[in-house]
């Protein structure tokens, strides 16, 4: 894989090509400081016998990651996200790959396929689910506005059942677990949603007159995902 590290984004006007340089060194150093460094090839054989990619992107995309308690600019940098170890991965100038903590990260943008960026923000399991665990959840950020909308992707290692009469082989396969989180004005804890009308309703009981008339006035498929999107920058204007 090839490795290619762009310039720093400025935050401020034009800045000399020497800055620039200076500015990419800093982050770099930055990164090893939270990083665990190790060589290109060693994370992806920690998956050789699975089935199915652990990562977001079959390869690096182009990405800037927010890191928290930093005030300088980000860099673009080539970035991925392993989704089964919920570890945040960069690659650096000399090839070898960083594994960092999301916990160090306040929010990531990574290009898409149709080259815009997706932005990903960092929640915790307790604030999610109200338990004890902060263990780390990567959110997607779908809509933001009055109204919140998020997913949220996690992969899992998982072993087949055998058939009947049959011994397991021990063979692995990855599994993708996706699941749509909204924020309402009225509440700012996590409501999970399904893509359905009535689960939309149950959530916005007080909505329930408006998202009908929205929905069959834009004639909106509420088991779609980009038709519950543009529900919700409807609502957000009501």
């Amino acid at each position: 894989m090839k490795t290619c590290f762009l310039f720093a984004v400025l935050l401020l006007g034009f800045t000399p090509i020497k800055a620039q340089f200076n500015d990419l060194e800093a982050t770099e150093l930055a990164l090893r400081r939270i990083a665990n460094v190790r060589s290109e090839g060693s994370n992806s054989n920690r998956y050789a016998n699975v089935q199915g990619s652990p990562y977001l992107n079959e390869g690096w995309r182009n990405g800037r990651l927010f890191l928290k308690n930093q005030d300088s600019a980000t860099t673009d940098i080539l970035i991925n996200i392993d989704l089964v170890s919920q570890l945040v991965l960069v690659q650096l100038r000399d090839g070898s790959v960083g594994m960092i903590s999301p916990l160090s990260i306040q929010k990531i943008e990574i290009q898409g396929d149709s080259y815009n960026y997706r932005s990903f923000i960092i929640e915790t399991e307790d604030r999610l689910l109200g338990n004890l665990n902060n263990s780390p959840i990567f959110f997607e950020i779908l809509h933001e506005g009055k109204f919140k909308l998020f997913r949220q992707i996690h992969k899992r290692i998982f072993q087949p059942y055998a058939t009947p009469y049959a011994t397991s082989d021990g063979h692995r396969e990855i599994a993708t677990i996706e699941n749509i989180w909204l924020q309402a004005p009225e509440n700012q804890s996590y409501q999970k949603l399904k893509l359905t009308r009535k689960s939309i309703e149950k959530a916005l009981p007080s909505y329930r007159d408006r998202i009908r008339q929205l929905s069959k006035k834009h004639d909106l498929d509420l088991t779609n995902l980009s038709d519950v999107v543009q529900l919700f920058k409807f609502l957000d204007k009501t």
